[in-house]
């Protein structure tokens, strides 16, 4: 598999599972699009035929990144509303 936006820093290969895993201590400087890239990986992988503990392990990566993905956007969204409160500029909302 070719992983895009990540290095081979980001990784450690798992011999068990014979797949790619992210180093949790690095997982945490991740930018969102390393972590979508990531969320990615993982749900290709989850459609493969893996056995259920994997399957759960790589579940519950995900369901971090994606955590992490959702912060990461609401950050984004309050400095855009931070920024447009400080110039007066009105944004076009939910439409």
């Amino acid at each position: 598999m070719f992983y895009p936006l990540l290095n081979s820093t980001h990784f450690q290969y798992n011999s068990k599972w014979g797949c790619v895993a992210f180093m949790e201590q690095l997982s945490n400087k991740l930018s969102f699009e390393e972590r979508l890239t990531a969320l990615e990986a993982l749900v290709a992988e989850l459609r493969g035929d893996i056995p259920l503990a994997q399957a759960l392990d790589l579940y519950e990566k995900g369901v971090r990144h994606a955590g992490e993905c959702q912060k990461q956007l609401q950050q984004a969204e309050q400095r855009v509303t931070a920024l447009n409160t400080e110039t007066g500029e009105i944004t076009c909302c939910n439409a």
